[in-house]
């Protein structure tokens, strides 16, 4: 079928994924495009889609105003962007698109003003993780992004882009999980996609190429050859550990219960106005803490998690107990300057 054969949908698609381009400027060791074993390493050419053409294509589906995501290569690098995010805004279409994150502080006045949905910056875990896995000084450059969209937005009074956070677990990270979110402020995201690396065994390849060649007339499959690992390569990855749990609002340090010890973190942050975290006393996620934080470990002091983590309630704390610790955040506590909690 040729292009001129093509006719759009009645009403329009509800949903757009389109790759822009193959080109990037990182080379992850696990990406199936430009890692170690990456299909597009052996192209003789990187493609790019043709502006004009992409447009004249979206202009048939604008009017059901689509939900529209982009991906490459590095979608920031594609020529078209700027042009593409303003047609689509004007359109009034959610556009979301991922990204590595290292030209984010160059663009990020143009990307808070073009005002698409939703950024999802990929970080692999603490800086020498991160940069071990996807480059270096790749970790230093995506989080300068983030802070300079983040404080573009609140000076703008802009609430978009909003900032996502994808977190690729491979064998190289998987320790790191717990350390990473724990340090992390999540007052600044939308949304956290934490996603398992893909893979086929060499068999589950061979058994898809014959498939593509006998059903289809495919003769290659580079792109399904580039996901083929052994499955040893996995094998100390513990997918039984627990990585995420409930725990009591106000447990600042996570270990199950409610009590001093996380009553000294929220101290010693109390009045802290912005890029608070859980473990300094931030139990509801707006990155302060305030008298607000207070009531939530106040519900549940000298409370402790059951063993199973099942009936978890707010109980009557102890006012003997409580009534020293009021005292204390009302005469202003000292303000010097996480397993992944789930608040209950």
């Amino acid at each position: 079928m040729t292009t001129a054969e093509l006719r759009p949908l009645a009403g329009g698609p509800a949903w757009l994924v389109i790759q822009l381009l193959e080109c990037c400027n990182l080379r992850c060791n696990m990406c199936y495009e430009w890692g170690e074993s990456g299909a597009y390493k052996s192209l003789p050419g990187l493609a790019e889609l043709d502006l004009d053409v992409l447009l004249k294509r979206l202009e048939e589906c604008l009017p059901g105003k689509p939900h529209v995501e982009f991906f490459g290569g590095e979608p920031m690098l594609y020529r078209g962007i700027w042009k593409l995010l303003g047609v689509l805004g004007d359109a009034g279409c959610e556009v979301a698109f991922p990204t590595n994150g290292t030209t984010l502080a160059r663009h990020a006045g143009r990307l808070v003003s073009a005002n698409p949905t939703r950024i999802w910056v990929s970080l692999d875990g603490p800086r020498e993780i991160n940069d071990a896995q996807r480059g270096a000084g790749v970790y230093d450059r995506a989080t300068r992004g983030i802070d300079a969209i983040d404080r573009l937005k609140h000076e703008t009074g802009h609430p978009y882009p909003e900032l996502g956070l994808i977190f690729v677990v491979t064998p190289d990270n998987h320790h790191t999980i717990q350390e990473f979110f724990l340090e992390l402020d999540l007052s600044r995201l939308g949304a956290v996609s934490i996603e398992l690396q893909s893979y086929v065994t060499a068999e589950q390849h061979r058994h898809y190429a014959r498939v593509a060649h006998e059903k289809f007339g495919v003769t290659t499959t580079p792109s399904a050859a580039a996901y083929v690992r052994d499955p040893a390569v996995f094998a100390n990855v513990d997918a039984d550990a627990v990585l995420v749990r409930y725990t009591l609002s106000g447990d600042s340090n996570v270990d199950g219960k409610v009590d001093l010890t996380d009553f000294t973190f929220l101290a010693a942050n109390f009045n802290k106005s912005s890029g608070a975290t859980w473990l300094q006393g931030d139990y509801n996620y707006d990155g302060k803490v305030d008298l607000t934080d207070f009531t939530f470990l106040a519900a549940n002091f000298n409370q402790s998690l059951p063993a199973d983590g099942t009936s978890l309630g707010l109980s009557v704390p102890e006012p003997i107990l409580l009534a020293p610790i009021a005292l204390l955040l009302a005469c202003g506590a000292s303000r010097t300057r996480r397993r992944i909690p789930m608040r209950h």
